[in-house]
């Protein structure tokens, strides 16, 4: 799950509108807004429905009433309103970000802050989600460069594709290793906090998955793979689907007791009923969006 959010932050980040995009700033903030205003409706549905059924949940994850969707469009309309400098330097701000943010919690108390269970007022009750959005914004800042700079991509050739891939093996390499050092030098990797080593390790998994997928590509016929196409084809809804029939699963069974076999079992009807409803939607060309 940690390595899923961050990632599910940075594939969204790649395809993007606001990375294909080359609107107005302000035409842009008016499309977040749009775009984004069901992720906050669903996020106040999934609070609602927690609290509803006293659905186990863990605070220190992102807080008493924050929740992921919250993240992903808080996220999403920081980046839009970050775009008052060009985007050649996004790059450069996503660095500083994460290192002003990482000084923060190092130097200025702001990891023990995040770290004690002081939950007296609004702030102190949602701080995990609140300010793990600075880690997430960088991240988001990171993948969208790296969208532009596959999607603005003219020579399409196989050579250019190669190369690619090796540049994206590199900077998963030099991106690994920067975590590493900020795990062990700085402060150990916190999917809660979304620190240094977090964002930094997370970029360095994706980044190796986009290079050898690239790779894939590269060395294997040109053939469409059903269920990715479907899955994207309807991304959010896929999304809230698996976490509704994760919730139905906990609220049904003990999960804790649960034999290998059984475990295993459930899995696989998991995956099988979320590609199955996937595909069905993308067969019949029905796209889940009210926005």
């Amino acid at each position: 799950m940690d390595v899923g959010v961050g990632s599910f932050l940075f594939a969204s980040s790649l395809t993007s509108k606001q990375t294909l995009a080359v609107n107005s700033r302000l035409k842009t903030i008016q499309k977040t807004l749009s775009s984004t205003s069901p992720l906050l409706i669903v996020g106040f549905i999934r609070l609602l429905g927690v609290k509803a059924t006293d659905y186990q949940e863990h605070v220190s994850e992102y807080g008493v009433h924050w929740n992921f969707f919250f993240t992903l469009a808080s996220v999403s309309i920081l980046f839009s309103l970050l775009q008052i400098v060009k985007h050649e330097i996004n790059i450069v701000l996503g660095i500083f970000m994460l290192i002003a943010y990482q000084f923060s919690l190092s130097k200025f108390g702001l990891s023990s802050y995040l770290q004690n269970n002081d939950r007296s007022n609004l702030l102190n009750q949602n701080k995990e989600g609140i300010f793990s959005l600075f880690g997430y914004t960088a991240l988001f800042l990171f993948g969208r460069e790296i969208g532009r700079a596959i999607f603005s991509n003219k020579e399409r050739d196989l050579a250019n594709w190669k190369w690619m891939s090796v540049k994206m093996g590199l900077g998963s390499c030099i991106t690994l290793l920067l975590g590493l050092l900020s795990h062990y030098y700085i402060e150990q990797t916190s999917r809660r906090m979304v620190n240094m080593a977090y964002v930094l390790t997370t970029l360095s998994m994706n980044l190796l998955l986009l290079s050898c997928l690239l790779l894939i590509s590269i060395c294997t016929p040109s053939t469409e793979n059903v269920v990715l196409v479907s899955i994207n084809h309807n991304g959010l809804a896929m999304f809230m689907l698996a976490n509704l029939l994760t919730g139905a699963i906990n609220l049904s069974i003990k999960t804790l007791y649960c034999g290998s076999l059984l475990s295993f079992s459930i899995n696989l009807a998991y995956i099988f009923l979320l590609c199955g409803v996937a595909v069905v939607l993308y067969r019949k060309r029905i796209l889940i969006k009210f926005w």
